[in-house]
Formats: structure tokens, sequence, C-alpha cells
């Protein structure tokens, strides 16, 4: 995958679910991602994935966007949890590709920073970098925690 990302300055969006001691990956279609709704749906087509018996585990690896931790009255958090702004039109964004791995037990996201003009990876996110994280693509399995 970074390989991949430092070769072509891209990561095709991908989910993945393990199942039957398989992980098999599907490609994302760059429709799924086109706006929010769109994305809305693809999270409820992998949580419906992940109610199957069989489904252990379940992910997601896509470039992203992210902004530094707002404050919890900051007037932004608002307007994108409304969708009336995107982290993507934010002046102060940084370039990211993170995979969110849930299992019905826990969740855990990998992330890292990303320069795709340089097609580099800038460095890992640190805990620091990661408080908050959730969101559309988080909590696959959130339907059956006890």
């Amino acid at each position: 995958m970074i390989a991949n990302y430092c070769k072509y300055g891209f990561l095709a969006p991908m989910m993945f679910f393990h199942k039957e001691g398989q992980t098999i990956f599907f490609e994302i279609p760059d429709e799924a991602l086109a706006s929010q709704s769109n994305k809305e749906l693809l999270a409820k087509t992998i949580q419906h994935r992940c109610h199957m018996p069989d489904v252990i585990a379940a992910g997601i690896i896509i470039e992203a966007y992210c902004t530094p931790k707002l404050a919890s009255d900051d007037p932004l958090i608002k307007q994108i949890s409304k969708g009336k702004t995107t982290v993507s039109q934010l002046p102060d964004k940084r370039d990211i590709i993170f995979m969110i791995f849930s299992t019905p037990l826990t969740e855990e996201f990998i992330g890292c920073f990303v320069d795709p003009e340089k097609k580099t990876i800038i460095g890992n996110m640190d805990s620091e970098d990661r408080i908050g994280f959730g969101g559309t693509f988080s909590q696959f399995f959130k339907w059956n925690k006890n």
C-alpha cells in the first residue's frame, strides 16, 4: 500500500472483510466517495456486511484530509457534522492515508501524513493526532455492542 502510494502518488480506496479465514479486498469506486450521502451509503453497506455472522473483521483504507483538533465549542464542528463544510475546504487541512480496522470488540485507527505532490510519507499520526477519530467510516460493528 505505502509502496504504491510512493510510486504513483495516490492510493486506490479499499474496503475489506475477514471471513472464513480469508481477507477479501474490494476497490471502492470513486462515486462512492464523491459526496457525503454516497459515503454514508458506503458505510451502511459495510455495516450491513458486518451483520453476517461469518464476518469477524472489516475495514477501510483511504486517502483523506484531517484538521488539527478543534475545540468542542468551535462552530466548524457543527458545520462539518451537518455537511455544510467539509474538511477538504479548510485552509489548515492535511493530507492523510488511514486505515480503520474494526471488529465486534474493538477498533483501531492507523494513519500517516502524506505529501501527494512529492509522493512521500511524511510520518505516522501519533496518539494526539488521532484524538476524536471516527465519523462516517468507523464502528462498523456498532450494532453488535453489548
